[in-house]
C-alpha cells in the first residue's frame, strides 16, 4: 500500500475500528469514565472517578495486582468511597486476586455512581516502574494510578477522560496527546499512560513525523538527555523506514524518562518498560556512562510500539507477552534495535560484532540454553536465567531469521515481513490481537521455507547453530 494512503488510513482509524468489520459493543460505547487525579507532593495521588452509561447491575474496579519490580499494587490504594447518582453513600467491598484485585459496589448505583480514592506513592527507587510524587518530581504511570471497570474490553474503544493536576509552577509532560484534559481512548491507554512533571530536564527534537523528547531527573547529568536524544532519532528514522508508517497516527511522538536508581553494593541495574508513546528507563548511574547500551534500550522499547503495541498478542491480563509470539515480540526486537542503531549510524561494525560475540556468550553460558525453546523461557520469566534466554535466544533466532531470509529470498525480505505484519495486523485498523498461526502464515507468504526457523530454534529448542559475524549466513538451518 501506498505511504500516503497507509497515512490516511491510520489517520481515519486512530480513534477506534471504523473500517474493516471492527466489532462494536453498545455497553461500551455508552459507558463514560471522567478521571481527576491530583498530585500531593510526599503524599501521593488523591482521584476522583465520575462513572456513567452502566448497565444496571452492580460495578467492580480494578488494578493489576503486580507490574515489573513492583509488588503488591493494590496494597497502596486506600480510602475507597463511592456514591450514586442522589449523592448516597453505596459501600465497596474489596477482593485480591492473583492477577488483579477489584473494588466491588455492595449495591446498584443505576448506572452512575462517583468514586474518590487515594493512592499512596510508590517509593522511587525500591519501585521505580510506579507512579510516585516528591517535592521536586511525579511520575503519574497509569497502570499503577487508575482504577478501571473489569467488565469492560480493555482494548476496545472507550469515552475516557483524564485531567491531571500538578503543585503551581511545576512544568509537565506527557504522552497523551494535547495538552489537557488528555483522552486516552481506551482502558489500555489509560494503563499505558505517562504524565511526568516537576524539575526534569528536557531536550528534544522534532522533524519529518518525528518528535522527540527525552526526560532526565533534575538531579542526574546535564547532557544525558542531549546525548540520547541525538542518538535515538536516527534511529527511530530507520524504524519508521523499515514498517513504512508510524504506529499511530500521522506521526511518531516520543516521550523518554529516564530515572536514576541507587547502585546496591556491586550490582549495577538497568531495567525498561514501555508504554503508549513513552518509555521509562531506569538505571544506576554508571550505566548512564554507556550510551550505546542507553541508546539500545530506548531503540528496543520503541520498536515494541510497534510489536507489541501496534502489532498485538497480549492476552488478558493485558502487558503480558504471548509466549507462543516471545519470538518476535521481544526476539525480533531485541535483535533489531542493534541492528537498526548500526543502519543509522549510532552503532559501529566492530560495535554491533561485540554486541553479537557477547549475546553468544551469554546464551552458550545459560544453563537453560539445551533444551528449552523460547515459548518455554517466556513461561518461566520469573526466573531471572529463564529471562535472560529470552533476550540472548531472541537475538540469536532474529539474527538467523534474517540471513535465512536473505538466503532465501533476497536482501531486505525481513524488512518486507515486517512492513507487511504492521500493514496487515496493526490492531488500530483491525481490532484483533494478532495469532500465531497469522504470523506463521505470513512469514512463509513473504518468503517461502523461512518459518523452518522459527519451528526448529524458536518454537522449538533445537541448538542454535554458530553464525560467523556480518554477512548473509548462507545454508544455516541444519548446521550444528
Amino acid at each position: 500500500m501506498p505511504v500516503p494512503l497507509r497515512n490516511a488510513l491510520f489517520l481515519a482509524l486512530a480513534g477506534g475500528c471504523l473500517l474493516l468489520g471492527c466489532a462494536r459493543d453498545p455497553v461500551q460505547e455508552a459507558v463514560r469514565l471522567r478521571y481527576a487525579v491530583r498530585a500531593v507532593p510526599d503524599h501521593g495521588f488523591e482521584v476522583e472517578l465520575r462513572a456513567g452509561g452502566f448497565p444496571r447491575g452492580v460495578p467492580g474496579l480494578r488494578i493489576l495486582n503486580g507490574w515489573g519490580m513492583i509488588q503488591n499494587q493494590p496494597g497502596r490504594v486506600g480510602e475507597v468511597l463511592a456514591w450514586d447518582l442522589e449523592g448516597r453513600e453505596v459501600p465497596v467491598a474489596f477482593e485480591a486476586g492473583e492477577e488483579a484485585a477489584t473494588w466491588t459496589l455492595t449495591r446498584d448505583p443505576r448506572g452512575a455512581f462517583r468514586l474518590r480514592y487515594r493512592v499512596r506513592p510508590h517509593d522511587p527507587h525500591a519501585a521505580p516502574h510506579a507512579s510516585f510524587v516528591s517535592r521536586e518530581r511525579m511520575l503519574c504511570l497509569g497502570y499503577s494510578l487508575f482504577l478501571a471497570p473489569r467488565n469492560l474490553d480493555y482494548a476496545a474503544p472507550l469515552n475516557v477522560i483524564v485531567s491531571v493536576e500538578t503543585p503551581e509552577g511545576w512544568e509537565r509532560w506527557s504522552s497523551w496527546p494535547g495538552a489537557g484534559p488528555y483522552r486516552p481512548g481506551s482502558i489500555r491507554e489509560l494503563w499505558g499512560g505517562v504524565v511526568a512533571a516537576g524539575d526534569f530536564l528536557a531536550s528534544g527534537l522534532a522533524g519529518d513525523g518525528l518528535e522527540v523528547t527525552v526526560l532526565t531527573e533534575g538531579t542526574g547529568n546535564r547532557t544525558l538527555g542531549l546525548n540520547i536524544t541525538n542518538r535515538l532519532f536516527p534511529v527511530l528514522r530507520e524504524m519508521i523506514g523499515v514498517f513504512g508508517a508510524p504506529p499511530r497516527g500521522p506521526s511518531l511522538d516520543v516521550l523518554a524518562v529516564y530515572r536514576t536508581m541507587p547502585r546496591r553494593g556491586n550490582k549495577s541495574v538497568m531495567i525498561g518498560t514501555s508504554e503508549e508513546r513513552a518509555f521509562l528507563c531506569v538505571a544506576t548511574p554508571d550505566r548512564y556512562r554507556d550510551p550505546d547500551d542507553l541508546t539500545a534500550l530506548a531503540a528496543h522499547e520503541c520498536l515494541h510500539f510497534y510489536l507489541g503495541g501496534a502489532v498485538t498478542a497480549s492476552p488478558e491480563p493485558p502487558f503480558r507477552n504471548s509466549p507462543d509470539l516471545v519470538w518476535l515480540m521481544e526476539g525480533l526486537t531485541e535483535y533489531l534495535s542493534f541492528r537498526l542503531m548500526e543502519r543509522a549510524g549510532v552503532l559501529t561494525s566492530e560495535g554491533r560484532a561485540e554486541v553479537e560475540r557477547a549475546k553468544e556468550e551469554k546464551y552458550r553460558e545459560n544453563p537453560f540454553q539445551a533444551g528449552t525453546s523460547l515459548a518455554d523461557a517466556a513461561r518461566m520469566m520469573s526466573n531471572i536465567e529463564a529471562y535472560a534466554l529470552v533476550y540472548t535466544r531472541g537475538y540469536l533466532v532474529g539474527r538467523l531469521l534474517d540471513r535465512e531470509m536473505t538466503r532465501r529470498c533476497g536482501a531486505g525480505a525481513l524488512d518486507g515481513f515486517l512492513r507487511r505484519l504492521f500493514e496487515e495486523h496493526a490492531f488500530a485498523v483491525t481490532g484483533r490481537s494478532v495469532t500465531p498461526e497469522a504470523v506463521g502464515g505470513l512469514l512463509e507468504s513473504e518468503c517461502p521455507g523461512s518459518f523452518e526457523a522459527i519451528r526448529a530454534y524458536a518454537e522449538g529448542s533445537r541448538v542454535l547453530p554458530r553464525l560467523p559475524a556480518g554477512g548473509s549466513g548462507a545454508g544455516v538451518l541444519g548446521r550444528e
